[in-house]
């Protein structure tokens, strides 16, 4: 099957949870994942295979059960699976490892480079880092922040009262493209979304490794730091 099948995901190294939707209703949601570009075989990644290699905790090779979704499908051309903590999603061009729990996001780093130095050969060009979140805000606080980093007063008056504003800005950080989203939560009242991507062209399986090695911390700090920032109103200079 061609990379341009319909099986084939968006060659995007963002997370592809965007705004989440009202299932996050009413408190706070953060998730971090790792994608990876390049040429995969899907069917490779069944949950035996996983055992085999032991690289995850047995605990967390038990599927977990949602109601209405499928916590198994393996197939050459998709592969998806929703362990206990974790959720792997590999299509023929696109590869991803990602969590919920915020305990895990330490350990994402080490155990998306465990599982590719098991397979050193695969093709890869551009790994993602990211982060995402769905923070609550005081009541009142939404607005007071939105506007204070984005003011856009004459913008309301173009397009109409209460515009509902939110801004992505691009940069250069640390041999990284740094891609941060921020606008109001559809999942959260009066909470704020914050998208942070963290992108950068790698050659092998070893630079995968040695990447995340030295950078997966630094990411998770970063993106706090950013997330702080911004959910803060911003203070005038004087």
């Amino acid at each position: 099957m061609s990379k341009n099948s319909s099986r084939s995901a968006p060659a995007s190294v963002a997370s592809n949870l965007g705004n989440l939707g009202s299932q996050f209703l009413g408190r706070e949601y953060k998730h971090a994942s790792i994608v990876v570009i390049g040429n995969f075989n899907p069917a490779i990644f069944h949950p035996e295979w996983f055992k085999t290699q032991a690289i995850l905790p047995e605990i967390e090779l038990e599927l977990e059960s949602r109601p209405g979704a499928t916590s198994l499908v393996v197939s050459g051309e998709i592969c998806s699976i929703h362990f206990r903590s974790l959720r792997l999603d590999v299509f023929l061009d696109r590869w991803s490892l990602g969590t919920e729990r915020p305990d895990w996001f330490g350990d994402l780093g080490a155990v998306v480079k465990s599982i590719f130095k098991k397979l050193p050969h695969t093709p890869v060009n551009t790994v993602g880092l990211n982060v995402v979140e769905h923070i609550p805000l005081p009541e009142g606080g939404l607005g007071e922040v939105l506007t204070s980093w984005l003011p856009c007063d004459r913008f309301g008056e173009v397009v109409g009262p209460n515009p509902s504003i939110g801004a992505v800005g691009r940069a250069e950080w640390n041999e990284f493209m740094s891609t941060v989203t921020m606008q109001a939560s559809i999942s959260v009242k009066g909470g704020i979304y914050v998208a942070q991507n963290f992108e950068r062209k790698i050659k092998n399986v070893d630079e995968l490794a040695d990447l995340l090695d030295a950078r997966w911390s630094e990411v998770l700090e970063r993106s706090k730091a950013v997330t702080k920032l911004l959910t803060q109103p911003r203070k005038e200079s004087t």
